[in-house]
């Protein structure tokens, strides 16, 4: 309910003008860190956005791995070489889409354990 201030006294009147300036630097702070929590939300989403255009667009065929070397995605250019949905990839390790004795899976899968160990 709003009160009338045009009831209170000029007295009255300062008293509520002073209690609500105390509260601006209150309200300008959260303003800020609202701002800033927004900021960081629309900057990590256009950098992941960023991030599978490029993954997605790139003429070269891609894939991301899991730590047991599993696919999590693939690019449009491995959909396309290979012919596959990206659903039939995810999940399966690359052993299907290599050519028999000319990929060293292995040595793959350590290259794969070396990158997320950093």
């Amino acid at each position: 309910m709003k009160e009338n201030l045009s009831l209170l006294s000029k007295k009255e009147l300062i008293s509520k003008i002073h209690k609500l300036e105390k509260q601006i630097p209150k309200i300008e702070k959260q303003k800020n860190i609202s701002q800033n929590e927004f900021l960081f939300v629309q900057t990590e989403r256009l950098s992941k956005q960023n991030y599978f255009d490029i993954f997605n667009n790139s003429v070269h065929a891609l894939y991301i791995l899991d730590k047991t070397g599993k696919f999590i995605d693939v690019n449009n250019a491995a959909v396309k070489m290979y012919g596959y949905s990206r659903n039939y990839f995810k999940g399966k390790t690359p052993d299907f889409i290599s050519a028999p004795k000319k990929n060293n899976m292995k040595l793959v899968f350590d290259y794969v354990k070396k990158a997320i160990n950093g």
